[in-house]
């Protein structure tokens, strides 16, 4: 079954299990060249690395397709669509959802979770590119959201703070002190 219409992706950053502690960045729609036949316009390994065994190849070097801003009115859908589907792979660190809107229903469906996707702001190599400059945002602070989570989790993985998620301190001055109380207690 071919699912006609229009596609999106978005990236979620952060734990699936606060969705105040995630970050889900607007969404993208990849638009694809109108010269493609509606029964190809989608992403796929074949036309992504111009193998055309299966499908038709472009003309005049035009581009597959570009990034636009999806329409203002699902942009909250598609984002809680993600969520969704993030949170129930239990999606962890950073994950790319790709969803199709079904033409006939309107219905907007997931394609895939991409768990650890390339991340490059090269529009050319990755969705992520288009993803940040749609929102307004730079690939360093991506980068640091993504470690700052990754540091998170493994601190609170090898500590006794994971119930206090939200007062932990990036330098685990907050475990510590707790550290040195205990010890005076016993002491």
């Amino acid at each position: 079954m071919c699912i006609r219409d229009r596609e999106y992706t978005t990236l979620v950053v952060g734990p699936s299990q606060n969705y105040n502690e995630c970050k889900i960045y607007t969404p993208v729609e990849r638009v694809f060249e109108n010269s493609i036949p509606s029964t190809e316009q989608f992403l796929s390994f074949d036309r992504l690395w111009e193998i055309y065994e299966n499908e038709s190849p472009l003309s005049d070097d035009k581009p597959l397709w570009n990034y636009e801003k999806p329409p203002d009115h699902l942009i909250d859908e598609i984002k809680n669509i993600s969520w969704q589907a993030y949170k129930a792979m239990h999606g962890a660190g950073y994950g790319r959802i790709d969803l199709r809107r079904n033409e006939k229903t309107g219905k907007i469906l997931v394609l895939e979770v991409n768990a650890q996707c390339g991340l490059s702001k090269d529009e050319n190599f990755t969705s992520i590119g288009a993803i940040l400059r749609i929102s307004g945002s730079h690939f360093k602070d991506l980068i640091i959201e993504i470690l700052i989570d990754a540091f998170i989790s493994c601190l609170l993985y090898t500590s006794d703070a994971a119930d206090e998620r939200s007062s932990v301190d990036l330098g685990g001055r907050r475990i510590i002190k707790k550290q040195q109380k205990q010890k005076k207690k016993n002491e």
